[in-house]
């Protein structure tokens, strides 16, 4: 046997190993614990726990629940494609009323949500599992006579062949339908705390730079999907608009910041695009709100 041959079978076989090994690292679950500063965090909320659950995408990941348990958050932020299409709704659903059983969850779609055409139906039928909808809308969260503004808006996809600018017109739509910071709630407004925190789930990350009208604080992410590929800690490859991909992406996974506000972005947990994760976990985290 010729020394190519060998040569060829060694680096088939790694390749093979490195396939298998990779296939079932995206079956379990990565734990990145994070703690983020927030200027003017009311003193009740310092501490303040926060899991995010990001692109789903209808898998089923076993330990997803117990992993979310052990955190014992606050607070669990469903940050858009967790639903994929008309695909595996029930099983997503039974997910979202267990995660309701462990904390108040909420809610925001990504572009997947609305793919089967009958995400209105979906959307009727999440407050029956405990969950809350944030649809271009804040609710106030209280915690010992002091608030924080949590607020979501929906994905700007509503129509797979419109063009970037479209959705993007529709994303700006979407943020001029949020109340001004600090005027969530007329009878209980945000001045315990001056000047009012707010927190936006968003699902969109690569549209961080726009979502400046918004004045959030803090911004949770995901649809990246961490690059896809990782090698040396960067994405590769993301999803954009539509069919289309965008190489390295700029806001891949992690904590940013931008003008006033920071943007965690999740690398999510599902693997619904044609290039499978590689050398990228499923991610779920785990947030600990500090005072600066």
């Amino acid at each position: 046997m010729s020394i190519w041959i060998v040569i060829v079978l060694i680096l088939v076989i790694t390749v093979l190993v490195v396939l298998c090994i990779n296939q079932h690292r995206n079956q379990t679950i990565q734990v990145t614990q994070v703690k983020i500063e927030l200027d003017h965090l009311p003193e009740a909320f310092d501490g303040f726990r926060i899991v995010q659950i990001s692109d789903l995408h209808g898998n089923e990941l076993q330990d997803l629940v117990e992993k979310t348990a052990a955190f014992r958050p606050d607070l669990i932020a469903c940050t858009g494609d967790l639903y994929d299409g008309v695909r595996y709704a029930n099983r997503t659903e039974k997910v979202l009323q267990d995660l309701a059983d462990l904390a108040p969850v909420y809610f925001v779609t990504g572009n997947h949500e609305y793919y089967s055409g009958k995400w209105q139906e979906r959307a009727a039928r999440l407050p029956f599992v405990g969950v809350e909808y944030l649809n271009n809308r804040c609710t106030l969260l209280t915690k010992e006579g002091q608030s924080i503004e949590l607020c979501g808006i929906d994905d700007p996809d509503l129509d797979y062949h419109w063009s970037y600018a479209r959705r993007l017109d529709q994303f700006q739509a979407n943020l001029d339908q949020l109340p001004q910071k600090g005027e969530v709630d007329a009878n209980e407004p945000a001045s315990h705390n001056h000047p009012p925190v707010r927190i936006l789930l968003s699902h969109r990350a690569d549209l961080f730079e726009q979502s400046g009208p918004a004045k959030a604080d803090l911004i949770l992410s995901g649809h990246l999907h961490g690059g896809q590929w990782r090698l040396l800690n960067k994405g590769l490859i993301a999803p954009y608009n539509g069919d289309r991909f965008v190489f390295f992406p700029k806001y891949d996974a992690g904590l940013y910041r931008y003008g006033q506000s920071q943007m965690y972005v999740s690398r999510g947990l599902g693997d619904q695009m044609r290039i499978p994760r590689l050398f990228n976990r499923p991610e779920l985290v785990w947030i600990t709100l500090t005072r600066s």
